[in-house]
């Protein structure tokens, strides 16, 4: 996975096809985007036909049982090494497995595809928040001046361009829900950086998805699981594969090739992505507040990344 081609291979081709090929690599964090951006709009399409807690379980399960035949023997022999980690990717599990993308698919049922990926957009916002915290990195001037631009972006999306909305709570219960799934996965992000697990991604991934599964099980077991149908199961599929598999690694392997920063600006894509599919495919209206409240976001965060640009593996 980590593989780099040999080098005098390259040296043997023309400039120009050195060229197409370099270029062609940044196709590869413009896909796990693209797979986020529907995966968006298949948390959407969720909302009627399987309930949040049953589309997150069986996306686990399912991406967990793709993985074992690779993995469980592998596991077995490094446990020595497994062990003593596993309580932190517990922490990982419950943050990335559990609460993100279970607090996303809850958040579905009162807000708009639209809105969750301008909401995801504030990710690297509130990692940078955690990251002050937690590592004691100072954020600059500027940095801090995006992160401003951001809330106010965030602040006109949620109470739909009026402020009364705000004080008079009439706003929609996904849209905070939403927020709160952001700070998890931010703090999914910061804990990753922190703890650096020496395992390879393939083996933290399995595992945390592991532990997702396991803290599924209560909520599992007090709400009831909806069953598989011809309406639903292609949406379980596409959740447990491509956006759960799929991405990460490519991302993962998009950092290697061109860097966290350069990586990190196609995440700022996902609400335009996000938004432009949902408009089309799902018939949502866009309103005055999404272009003021997306774009003030989007320049935010934007700025935030002009200093802190090293971006978490993405597993929604």
């Amino acid at each position: 996975m980590t593989e780099k081609p040999a080098t005098h291979h390259a040296s043997s081709q023309p400039s120009s096809g050195r060229a197409a090929l370099n270029n062609s690599v940044y196709l590869l964090p413009l896909a796990a985007v693209i797979i986020w951006s529907i995966n968006v709009i298949v948390t959407k399409l969720a909302v009627g036909a399987i309930s949040a807690i049953s589309i997150s379980f069986y996306r686990w399960v399912l991406a967990f049982l793709l993985l074992s035949p690779f993995l469980v023997m592998p596991l077995w022999r490094q446990r020595a090494v497994i062990v003593p980690y596993l309580p932190k990717l517990a922490v990982l599990g419950l943050l990335g497995m559990l609460m993100y993308q279970g607090l996303a698919y809850e958040a579905a049922h009162t807000t708009s595809a639209t809105n969750i990926g301008i909401l995801n957009a504030m990710i690297p916002l509130f990692t940078l928040a955690i990251a002050a915290l937690l590592l004691h990195e100072k954020p600059s001037v500027v940095a801090l001046l995006g992160g401003i631009i951001s809330l106010t972006g965030i602040a006109i999306l949620i109470a739909k361009g009026n402020p009364f909305n705000l004080l008079a709570g009439n706003f929609h219960r996904g849209d905070i829900l939403m927020l709160l799934a952001v700070v998890c996965y931010a703090a999914y992000g910061v804990l990753t950086r922190l703890w650096q697990i020496p395992l390879d991604l393939v083996t933290t991934i399995y595992l945390q998805i592991g532990f997702g599964v396991l803290f599924h099980i209560p909520l599992v077991i007090s709400q009831g699981l909806s069953p598989i149908s011809a309406d639903n199961i292609w949406l379980v599929l596409y959740a447990g594969t491509l956006p759960s598999l799929v991405a990460p690694l490519v991302w993962v392997k998009s950092i290697q090739l061109i860097g966290p920063s350069r990586t990190s600006i196609f995440i700022n894509l996902t609400p335009l992505i996000t938004a432009a599919i949902a408009i089309i495919y799902l018939n949502e209206s866009w309103h005055s507040y999404h272009s003021v409240g997306g774009l003030l976001t989007l320049a935010g965060v934007i700025l935030t990344q002009l200093k802190f640009a090293s971006p978490a593996v993405k597993t929604n």
